[in-house]
């Protein structure tokens, strides 16, 4: 040990680069290519070949990619995110690739070949650029609608979001590319994501967080981990030896590596924890620190071994090391139709049907002459991507510039329309022009001051004190370079900028918040949430405090922890009347259709979003639906919207996720009938988030004595719609619903034990005029249980189309594990012998159609 100590001491890492005092490395006895046997042993060929420097540089990321060792022939392993597609990977610049829509719209198909579908088409799309690692899929729960990151994961409940995720993961891997399951575990918001403490007890982790996590890597195939940014139960998710060592490689057998998510890493000691791989950077697993780490004793050799082999064997498992394997495709297209197929079906049947008063869809070409689009996400400017197309962050791809008009709601609307319905387009005034923010209207520092906001700065940071005088600014509009504030903030250091004073306005009057770089804004001691587009309400000639809020930092970080930072700050007010349309084509058109919701913009990655819409969206639908009996509002969001405020006075309501791509098209089908809505809500709809029964824990509280926040999941398993059970409430639309444009009948249950499955089998007929899919679902609950135990879960499903009056037999097998709970005593799954349990076949978890009983021996 001593003497390979002292060559480390004189190696330096910076990326995949060694210092020049590193020794010449012995001839290799076989490389890569030349490695026979299983995966797990073409690994410890390899393995017992490298150097101390070499395992080192294994560890240890470059970016978006492994570091090579080109003497033993092991290649450069590239990484693309994301869940969503081919977000990045090599080459400069990035490749554009299909967006295919979010996650959570996949979930909402509840369609498990469609799962396979995607997961394969992604697969390809990483082969034909020449990617190994698919960060993806986002494999977390929906716990709180609010959190930034839930358009990419698969909804609420444990059992669909592993049915989803192993179809997904398994047709990515056998393309030869490795999808990595993320964030592991317990990142169900993104608010305080890298700091917070999850804590959560073993059984609802067992029971609600882990399980997709679970299904995915023992039926998945060759796939990696990635674990989160956040703290679970006191230890950081990369340093969690009960996470990864005793729970993901012992308990559940796991053979693939882990990585950390990118600047997730906090110590050397993460290689004895679990972690493999440290992303982007080896700057915690970097050799001054592994040599300090390994002469202390606070890792082990055989960790870093541990590690490599991790590596190597994902790499021999998935072709990498195969004499001739080259991981480009050339012939695949980069454009491909295949996945354009995908994504379209996708997104026309994750569209959930959430109202349809008097049949208001679909529309009929034949009785229409005029309909009015309108909204802030119905079209975008000619040639630039919409912004509804996805959420923000890593789960954010851009599609080839032909098929942005695919994307574009108005465009497909008017394609789906046809020649003789007349689609009018109300474009909203452009929120983003300069005059917006020229000046802040009806500021004043004091009620009989002068016109304008008092800016004062506090400088922050490591440095002597700075005193800056207070100044009046007539805008707020500042940039910056990076490493220099403005108003002479010493190089280097950080500040928070205050605007504070009053409004005063000449009469009555509403107004609509402008801003970019997300400062905070209160006014009249309210803060406002989810701030760009949100409303102020202004008395005549009262002055009304504000203050503008934003800490900026001399240097964003730019990595590990995307979506942070800015180089940019401004904010405006702008009257009501001039950030709508003229309404007037509303009043004579045969349909309006409103496009709201959220965007990249406002649903992201590195931050949590409000609850309800822009109130400036919310007035426009009030305002059009006044108008317009047959309002048809569609919206974009990963969970759910405030809806109460505005739902009873619209006719239709088309819950649309983000569809990718080929949204415009799929919507323009599903309005128009040329495909009936099958979607159903993967998440329960809250009608206030005050509701939802993790509200009151959320999101975490920081000590009085400080250190980081900590958020109690005390809800337990008592969360989404199992928490409306036991809190005998009733949601706003519950999990699992969604209408459509026939009618369905369910008969004929029939319950039979098969050893030790369950065989439950029913009639499904279509008692309506058009063909559509019916969900089928199956509830499983216990009777009088010795635990707590939801009222009832979901166990099985099956999508089943059928023509007009077509009756198909559905049979759907529950396993054992169906009527199993984890016991903490036993630190087991167990299912209590005679235990009686009700199956309930069902349209929705709260519209159970039909019910049997049997007993459990």
């Amino acid at each position: 040990m001593g003497k390979i100590l002292a060559v480390l001491s004189v190696f330096v890492l910076i990326g995949c680069q060694s210092g020049p005092a590193q020794l010449p490395a012995p001839e290799p006895v076989v490389k890569a290519q030349d490695t026979k046997g299983t995966p797990d042993e073409r690994a410890y060929q390899l393995l017992k070949q490298l150097t101390l420097e070499e395992k080192v540089q294994l560890v240890g990321g470059d970016g978006y990619r492994t570091c090579p060792i080109e003497r033993l022939g092991i290649g450069t392993f590239y990484m693309s995110d994301g869940p969503q597609g081919v977000r990045n990977g090599p080459g400069n610049p990035p490749p554009r690739a299909c967006a295919f829509p979010a996650g959570v719209a996949l979930a909402a198909t509840w369609d498990i070949d469609m799962a396979a579908a995607y997961g394969r088409a992604i697969g390809l799309e990483a082969r034909a650029r020449g990617s190994h690692f698919q960060l993806g899929p986002g494999l977390n729960i929906c716990r709180v609608p609010v959190n930034g990151r839930n358009f990419e994961y698969f909804g609420e409940d444990p059992y669909l979001a592993s049915v989803i995720a192993v179809d997904w993961v398994k047709q990515c891997a056998a393309q030869g590319v490795v999808p990595t399951i993320k964030h592991f575990a317990a990142n169900n918001q993104e608010s305080n994501r890298t700091s917070v403490d999850s804590q959560v007890d073993e059984r609802t982790l067992q029971e609600i967080y882990l399980p997709a996590f679970r299904k995915a890597v023992i039926e998945g195939g060759n796939v990696a981990v990635m674990c989160s940014y956040n703290r679970l139960n006191g230890c950081y998710a990369s340093n969690n030896d009960w996470l990864l060592n005793l729970t993901l490689k012992k308990l559940w057998g796991f053979k693939g590596l882990v990585m950390s998510d990118w600047g997730a890493s906090h110590s050397v000691t993460d290689l004895a924890t679990g972690l493999d791989l440290e992303m982007p950077w080896g700057e915690n697993l970097s050799a001054k620190n592994i040599e300090a780490a390994l002469a202390a004793g606070t890792i082990e050799p055989s960790d870093l071994d541990g590690a490599v082999h991790r590596i190597l064997r994902t790499a021999a498992a998935a072709g990498w090391l195969d004499a001739g394997w080259e991981q480009k495709n050339s012939a695949l297209p980069m454009d491909s139709p295949e996945s354009a197929k995908v994504a379209l079906d996708v997104a026309q049947a994750s569209i959930v049907l959430l109202k349809n008063d008097r049949d208001t869809l679909p529309l009929d070409r034949s009785k229409l002459q005029t309909i009015v689009v309108l909204g802030p996400n119905s079209s975008s400017a000619p040639g630039s991507v919409p912004i509804n197309i996805g959420g923000g962050g890593s789960g954010d791809v851009t599609p080839f510039d032909g098929r942005i008009p695919e994307a574009d709601y108005f465009q497909g609307i008017t394609r789906a329309a046809g020649n003789n319905v007349k689609v009018i387009h109300l474009p909203m005034p452009e929120d983003a022009d300069q005059a917006v923010f020229a000046t802040f209207a009806n500021a004043r520092t004091a009620p009989n001051g002068p016109p304008g906001l008092t800016l004062t700065v506090e400088v922050t940071g490591e440095g002597p004190p700075v005193s800056l005088p207070p100044s009046v600014q007539t805008s707020v509009n500042i940039t910056w370079e990076r490493g220099q504030l403005p108003f002479n903030v010493p190089a280097g250091r950080d500040a928070t900028f205050a605007w504070s004073g009053v409004l005063v306005s000449p009469e009555e009057s509403d107004w609509v918040v402008r801003t970019a770089g997300r400062p905070v804004i209160t006014v009249d001691g309210r803060t406002i949430e989810n701030t760009n587009g949100q409303m102020v309400h202004l008395q005549e000639n009262r002055p009304t405090p504000i203050q503008i809020k934003y800490r900026a930092l001399a240097n964003p970080p730019t990595r590990g922890g995307r979506g942070g930072g800015g180089l940019l700050i401004k904010a405006g007010l702008q009257p009501v009347a001039s950030a709508i349309p003229d309404l007037s084509p509303v009043k004579t058109a045969d349909a309006a259709i409103v496009c709201v919701g959220l965007n990249r913009a406002i649903e992201s990655e590195g931050r949590d979003r409000s609850f309800d819409l822009p109130a400036l969206q919310q007035y426009l639908v009030s305002r059009v639906a006044a108008l317009n009996p047959r309002t048809i509002v569609v919206n974009n969001s990963g969970a759910a919207v405030g809806m109460t405020g505005w739902c009873q006075g619209v006719a239709a309501i088309l819950q649309a996720w983000y569809l990718g791509q080929e949204g415009g098209i799929a919507i323009g089908n599903v309005l128009f009938g040329d495909v009936n809505p099958s979607g159903r809500l993967c998440s329960t709809f809250d009608r206030t988030f005050e509701d939802n029964p993790a509200f009151a824990y959320y999101p975490g509280t920081t000590p009085p004595n400080g250190g980081y926040p900590i958020e109690p999941y005390t809800e337990g398993i008592f969360y989404g719609y199992r928490g409306y059970d036991k809190a005998n409430k009733d949601p706003f639309f519950p999990f699992g619903y969604g209408l459509s444009y026939t009618t369905f009948q369910l008969s004929n249950l029939k319950t039979k034990k098969a050893g030790s499955n369950v065989k439950v089998s029913l009639d499904v007929r279509n008692t309506g005029r058009r063909a559509g899919a019916e969900v089928v679902q199956i509830y499983v609950g216990q009777e009088n249980p010795p635990l707590p135990r939801p009222l009832r879960e979901l166990k099985g499903f099956s999508k089943v189309t059928l023509d007009s009056d077509q009756t198909k037999r559905v049979e759907i097998t529950l396993p054992r594990n169906a009527f199993a709970y984890w016991s903490p005593d036993k630190k087991d799954w167990t299912v209590d012998s005679g235990g009686t349990f009700s199956i309930e076949a069902a349209v929705s978890e709260r519209d159970i159609v039909l019910k049997d009983t049997i007993t459990i021996k």
